[in-house]
Parts: C-alpha cells; sequence; structure tokens
C-alpha cells in the first residue's frame, strides 16, 4: 500500500475506533473537561468528524449529505454515520487521481493548494485524537489505540491507484512535519526551563521528554527505513542536540522520500518486522501524535501554544483559516 492511501485508511479506522470505544463510556466521564484539550470528549469527536466534512466540502464543491451543522455537537454513536460517508468520500476522492498541487480555488489569484487541505485533514485528525486519548487517560482510562503500528498489524483495504501525485504529497507531509516539529521546538526552548519541564495528566510525560521522544523516534522510523544503525535519545536531551536531530531527519526524509522508495518492502522494527508502509506512515502520524501532547502541556500550564498546523506552515498570520 502507498502510504499515502494508508494515512487516509487510518484516519478512517481510527475514528470508527474511537468512536466505538466513547460510544460505550459513562456520560460523566464524557461530560470532563480536560485542561489544555479541545473540549469535552463528544465535542472534540463531533470536531473531529465535522472538520473532515469541511476538508472534503473544499476539495470536491459538494457538502455531506449528513451534514453536521456549525455548533452541533452530537454523541460518540450518532457520529459514526458521518465519519462513515467521509471515510467513502476519501476513497472515492484518492481513487480519482487528485491533483494536490492544483488551487483551492481557482478563481482566485491566491489559493491555497489542495494538498494542504489533505495534510490539514491528517493532521487535524490526530491532533484532536490525542486530545480524546489525553481526555482518557487523564480519567483513568485506557486510551484506545489507533496508532500505524496497529493499524499496520490488521488486513487493511488494499487501496486504488496511485501516481506520481501520490509521491508528492507524501513528501509534502513530511515537508510540513519537519517545520512543524522544528517550530514547536524552538517556541519551547524560548519558554524557558520552567516550561520544559511542565507536563499534564493523560499526555507522554514532561514536554521536554516529549520533544525528545519525537525526535528520537522520526529519527529511528528514517534510519530503520535506511538500512541504517542508529542511537537512542531517553529522557530530556540537551536542545542542541535536538536541533541536529531534527536537522538530520528533515533532511534524510526528504533524501529518502525523493529517491523513489520501495513501500511494499519488509523492514525490522523493534517489534516485528513490517512493510516500510508502515513505518512511514506511523513517522506522520507519530509526530502529530506528541506535537498535540505537547499542545495540551503548554495549554494546561497557561503557556502560550504556538500555531503549527498546516494552515499556519503556508498562509500568513492574518489570512483565512480553519480552527
Amino acid at each position: 500500500m502507498h502510504p499515502v492511501r494508508a494515512l487516509f485508511e487510518r484516519e478512517a479506522w481510527a475514528n470508527r475506533e474511537l468512536l466505538r470505544r466513547c460510544a460505550e463510556l459513562d456520560p460523566e466521564l464524557l461530560a470532563r473537561e480536560t485542561p489544555g484539550t479541545y473540549g469535552t470528549i463528544p465535542r472534540t469527536l463531533t470536531h473531529i468528524v465535522s472538520g473532515e466534512q469541511f476538508f472534503l466540502t473544499l476539495l470536491t464543491g459538494q457538502a455531506a449529505a449528513d451534514l453536521i451543522e456549525h455548533g452541533e455537537q452530537r454523541d460518540p454513536a450518532a457520529l459514526a454515520p458521518p465519519a462513515e460517508e467521509s471515510a467513502a468520500r476519501w476513497r472515492s476522492l484518492l481513487d480519482g487521481s487528485p491533483d494536490p498541487e492544483g488551487p483551492i480555488w481557482p478563481d482566485q489569484e491566491r489559493s491555497p493548494a489542495r494538498w494542504v487541505v489533505m495534510a490539514q485533514c491528517v493532521h487535524h485528525g490526530d491532533a484532536h485524537r490525542a486530545n480524546v486519548g489525553t481526555a482518557l487517560g487523564a480519567a483513568g482510562e485506557q486510551p484506545t489505540r489507533v496508532d500505524g503500528w496497529t493499524f499496520g498489524s490488521l488486513d487493511p483495504v488494499a487501496g486504488g491507484p496511485v501516481g506520481e501525485w501520490a509521491d508528492a504529497l507524501l513528501l509534502r507531509f513530511f515537508e510540513y512535519g519537519g517545520w512543524a516539529a522544528d517550530r514547536v521546538l524552538e517556541h519551547c526552548i524560548g519558554l524557558g526551563e520552567a516550561a520544559l519541564r511542565a507536563t499534564a495528566p493523560g499526555t507522554y510525560g514532561t514536554v521536554h521528554e516529549t520533544l525528545t521522544h519525537l525526535v528520537d523516534a522520526h529519527c529511528d522510523y528514517l534510519s530503520r527505513l535506511a538500512g541504517e544503525e542508529a542511537d537512542f535519545l531517553e529522557g530530556a536531551v540537551e536542545p542542541d542536540v535536538l536541533r541536529r536531530w531534527l536537522e538530520w531527519s528533515r533532511q534524510g526524509w526528504t533524501a529518502y522520500l525523493e529517491a523513489g522508495p520501495d513501500h511494499e518492502r519488509t523492514v525490522p522494527t523493534a517489534g516485528r518486522d513490517a512493510p516500510a508502509w508502515v513505518v512511514t506512515m506511523q513517522a506522520v502520524h507519530h509526530l502529530n501524535d506528541h506535537l498535540a501532547h505537547v499542545g495540551t502541556i503548554l495549554g494546561a500550564n497557561d503557556l502560550p501554544v504556538p500555531s503549527a498546523d498546516v494552515w499556519a506552515y503556508v498562509l500568513p498570520p492574518d489570512a483565512w483559516r480553519e480552527a
């Protein structure tokens, strides 16, 4: 499977799993507010599903049949049908070999490219599913496993045709991810030691430990794909080390993807061998997931949270953006 197809198939599967799990939870837990997250679990899940509808409307010009109205909130079980509708629409869109570099609004002089919406959909879903995972963890519940490793262990849909557009889009995912990681890293370093030591219930650890982990993993995934031995970063590594490792990964991912890798080949991983597409897909998800944890910790501790989504990557600060 091509990693781009896998990212959108995992998006649909992750939504399905999370909605199913949350539909079984106690209403009192669902109503809890967790500091630093988007809101209650139902509000966050509604935002994920309505966000996908919004992105698809931008790309297709057509609204969803089961449209979630602005300001509406639905219970997890009621969100399953519109989520499945969006999953089918994404498959149809990708089957049509879209042009990610084409403008969203062809009649406007300064229109964001379609890849921006496609990358933002995956980032947005990952970030807010991480919020739900944090809320579950903070409430003493085991978060639902919706990572790339778990998805890759299933028998996923084979996916439809892909072409050069998918390779170009995948590169865009990693260009954005490297920028976002660098932006968040520098923002947190600039806040000082107290901010780096901050933490919040339901997240990975301190800000510093989370940044170390996300940089370490991003390099580790690349090293495995490139067949190289890699050292490991643990705990809270010095900022200059994180900067060097992150820059190495940014350059390395670009070189790896531009070389036209075989996404079906088997790659050794810590747990078991896996297809290369699984490792690549997990790299995108893992970065989004832990960047969301950092944002949650900052927000929970009344510290400024940087704008680091795909809109912020491509648009000037005063331009239109979907929150």
